[in-house]
């Protein structure tokens, strides 16, 4: 099983990892509630694994702290000073070129947040909030600031009184104001105003530490829990080995397994053309689309300038990072595990290039041509959720996949894809989850395996979709794969209240690299597995936010447009496979009609909304149904069909309910009728609902300015 827990038990996809992987990794997650207390800061600097730097340039000592800890925390500051005898010697924070530096571990004291002024709320009342002290007079003089003793001084001073931090608040609260103003453009503070959007300071929450040499996991959660008694803050604090996520990577079907013809798999470019072309017809003058930014949570990218051809730079788009300084989007992608501004996966991790692979998938992969890429309103940033520990060993952190959240909402991101596996701390990625409060959407790869979810089995986070009460308040969507006769394939993980959607998974054509610096050698690949349906879904998401949807809203149509197959109903939760041209559809209904023993796929706008048909003996408004289909029942073929109706939820704060309702078109009274203005030619019709073999709504009123 592609999930199973603990380092000796790690699995990339179907592959084990050998040799000296197999160990648990010589790392600790240490998760807390507030601002890590300066107790921990010094035993993560004595227990973590240091690192050591030459410096090729003449570097700013609180540059260079705070790139690597979020901000200059006085105890850091001091051990930094006490390691490094060249720092002694200094007479200015001015590093020189050619100095080499041990950097003890640290964990971020800081990360930015994006914040959203209200009316009433003030600088400091947010900083006071997030548990950050401001020098709020320092901010209203810039001069003050610049003139503020140098940083070894203030190492000097504190070393000399033993780490007695009698100045402290001062010395924060006044790195504080100098890291603001960096921050944030705007020529006075008081300028900001209700509405304006400000960088602030906010705790990380979790951190994931490689430890030193001759350092057990057990001395280090120790050392660290003990550090916290005095200060009060160990129920605040929690310290344990680090724990292991598995990557859902691709799966090695036996040869002609599934051999698609043509060129309509996974997805037909015609197809896609067609539906964004009448998107284009028959959007609103006044509707604009605004390009749908995905973060890509996997093993992250290296050499992005290398994937230009399946990823174009246009649809590149760069991020901020773990600097609260700069509080400027320049980064393609972050390491939510290193906490560091660059995703490049570290050289010997398994399946290194699979986040790249994905995000090519995410733009057509190998079915679309560079300028049709560029074209498409989807813009990608990565995450990496990749660390290795003292020894080098690479691993996938599982407490880094719940930080992904934080980055998506810091910076405008609403769409996640995700091909991770985990089975611990389940609980801190359903907070996380909870907190975005249905702003993101997480698309997850279901799983390799081939098993169902149970309640043994429920791998996360693949485990929160399906049914809207897997994961309350937040929008998760499982994708499960088909093969080409639309059967869910044989390693798909499935679940009738867990995975949301079959989408094709065998023979996906993406790219892959060599990785070679600076020119790599990209080229086509077919892969297999759940991880290469996830992101069509992912880019029919995206497509679908680029014309207004919200996450719930997505989710929503991505059900209700859904290919409905009987067969699958004990195995997903919409009964369905993803159709493009279907999900696309937002601004037409969309109705699929028997014309004399022959299938024919309608486009235009139902002109009785209000009418009550009669289905399954029960009167529904058109305007009610979110999904209609009548499907022929397995057994012989004596031309019975089976009716299933879905509803649209009548309950706001629960934008995601649904009812399904189902019975024999035979046995019930099933009656009424469509005025239809078809899209093609403007012609009226009226369609027998007994003639409706599928009746999807449109998701958007183009009447509505």
């Amino acid at each position: 099983m592609s999930w199973l827990k603990g380092r000796a038990r790690l699995f990339l996809g179907m592959t084990a990892v050998s040799g000296s992987a197999f160990a648990n990794p010589a790392a600790i997650d240490i998760k807390f509630a507030d601002n890590p207390p300066s107790a921990v800061v010094r035993v993560v600097a004595e227990v973590g694994h240091p690192s050591t730097v030459t410096l090729t340039a003449a570097t700013n000592l609180k540059d260079l702290i705070s790139s690597r800890c979020g901000g200059v925390d006085p105890t850091y500051l001091a051990i930094l000073t006490a390691q490094n005898p060249a720092l002694k010697k200094l007479t200015s924070d001015i590093v020189p070129p050619g100095t080499i530096l041990t950097l003890p571990a640290c964990i971020r004291t800081q990360i930015p947040a994006a914040h959203v002024l209200k009316q009433g709320e003030t600088v400091g009342s947010i900083f006071a909030r997030n548990g950050f002290p401001i020098d709020l007079h320092g901010l209203e003089k810039s001069e003050t600031l610049i003139a503020a003793a140098s940083l070894l001084d203030r190492a000097r001073e504190f070393l000399a009184s033993g780490f007695t931090p009698r100045t402290d608040r001062g010395f924060r609260a006044t790195q504080n104001a100098q890291t603001f103003v960096q921050a944030n453009p705007f020529a006075s503070y008081r300028d900001i105003k209700p509405g304006s959007e400000i960088v602030v300071p906010a705790a990380p929450g979790s951190a994931t530490i490689a430890l030193a040499k001759g350092i057990t996991v057990e001395e280090a959660t120790s050392k660290i829990q003990a550090a916290t008694v005095p200060t009060g803050n160990s129920a605040k604090v929690t310290a344990t080995g680090a724990k292991i996520a598995s990557l859902i990577s691709d799966v090695s079907l036996p040869l002609g397994s599934c051999s698609p013809t043509g060129n309509g798999w996974p997805f037909s470019p015609e197809v896609l053309r067609a539906a964004l072309a009448e998107n284009l017809q028959a959007r609103p003058t006044n509707a604009t689309v605004e390009p749908a930014r995905v973060l890509v949570l996997d093993t992250g990218i290296a050499n992005v300038a290398g994937w230009a051809n399946a990823l174009p730079p246009t649809a590149i788009a760069q991020m901020r990072g773990f600097d609260l300084r700069s509080g400027a989007n320049r980064y393609v992608g972050v390491n939510l595990a290193t906490s560091s501004n660059f995703a490049d996966p570290p050289s010997d991790l398994p399946n290194r290039q699979h986040g790249a692979e994905v995000a090519a998938m995410i733009l057509g992969g190998s079915q679309l041509t560079p300028i049709e890429k560029t074209a498409l309103p989807i813009r990608l940033s990565f995450a990496s959720v990749a660390a290795t520990d003292r020894d080098n060993i690479p691993f996938l952190s599982e407490a880094a996949i719940s930080r992904a959240f934080r980055q998506a909402t810091n910076n405008r991101i609403f769409i996640i894809n995700a091909s991770l596996e985990a089975v611990d701390d389940v609980d801190q990625f359903q907070t996380a989850l909870s907190e975005t409060d249905e702003t993101v959407l997480f698309v997850t790869a279901a799983g390799n395996d081939g098993s169902p979810f149970t309640s043994t089995s429920a791998t996360w986070p693949g485990s929160f979709g399906g049914d809207p009460s897997n994961a309350p308040r937040s929008v998760v969507v499982t994708v499960g794969a088909h093969d080409i006769t639309g059967a869910i394939t044989p390693f798909s993980r499935r679940g009738y209240n867990k995975v949301d959607i079959l989408a094709p998974g065998c023979t996906i054509g993406t790219y892959t690299s060599d990785d070679a610096y600076p020119a790599p050698n990209l080229k086509p690949i077919k892969r297999d597995g759940t991880s290469f349906a996830a992101p069509l879904v992912t880019m029919v998401a995206a497509l679908l936010q680029s014309e207004g949807l919200s996450p719930p809203d997505i989710k929503k149509r991505l059900i209700f447009s859904a290919d409905f197959d009987p067969t699958l109903s004990e195995d997903v939760y919409s009964s369905g496979r993803l159709n493009i041209a279907k999900a696309l559809s937002v601004w037409r209904d969309y109705i699929a009609i028997n014309d004399h023993g022959t299938t024919r796929t309608l486009r235009g706008q139902i002109q009785n909304r209000g009418t009550v048909l009669s289905i399954c003996g029960t009167g529904y408004r058109i305007d009610d149904l979110g999904k209609f289909t009548a499907s022929s029942v397995a057994g012989p073929p004596d031309g019975r069909q089976q009716v299933h109706v879905w509803l649209r939820s009548t309950n706001d704060k629960v934008p995601l309910a649904f009812t399904q309702r189902q019975c024999l078109k035979s046995d019930a009274n099933t009656a009424g009728s469509l005025t239809f203005i078809n899209s093609t030619d403007g012609r009226p019709l009226t369609l027998a609902l007994s003639d409706v073999l599928d009746l999807v709504p449109r998701e958007l009123d183009p009447s509505v300015d």
